[in-house]
């Protein structure tokens, strides 16, 4: 009984070892993606925010532009940020209004596709947002 438990604890050894290693490098942030937060007004009412960014990823540096609508109204931004894996922290800036920060992280450490964190800025007062990598 000893013997097949020393042949299994073995081969689970070797199984383990032919795994890839996790290649942080391949968690860029190239690509569109979308997400809408609830800024709180009042004691009971709500707006959303929608937040559609195309970002580009070289290196550690992140570019990018997009729009955030809130109801009626739509806001042109620029987006400037770095990338320093699991943390992705992105500026957005409007002519028009005070910079937002978006200190994010990976959602899971598996996760390509998700962002998560505050929005700290432009009345955001730390208020969270989800964004999520568009397909295809």
């Amino acid at each position: 009984m000893k013997r097949g438990m020393i042949v299994a604890a073995l081969a689970a050894l070797a199984a383990a070892a032919c795994k890839q290693p996790l290649d942080v490098g391949s968690f860029s942030v190239t690509g569109a993606w979308r997400g809408t937060t609830y800024l709180h007004v009042g004691a009971t009412d709500s707006i959303p925010y929608t937040f559609r960014l195309d970002l580009k990823q070289d290196q550690s540096h992140v570019t990018g532009s997009g729009v955030i609508a809130a109801a009626a109204d739509s806001v042109q931004t620029t987006v400037d940020g770095s990338w320093g894996y699991p943390r992705v922290t992105l500026r957005l800036s409007s002519p028009e209004y005070a910079e937002i920060r978006f200190n994010s992280t990976f959602v899971r450490e598996v996760s390509r596709d998700s962002l998560f964190g505050p929005l700290i800025g432009s009345g955001f007062t730390g208020t969270s947002l989800t964004l999520v990598r568009q397909h295809p």
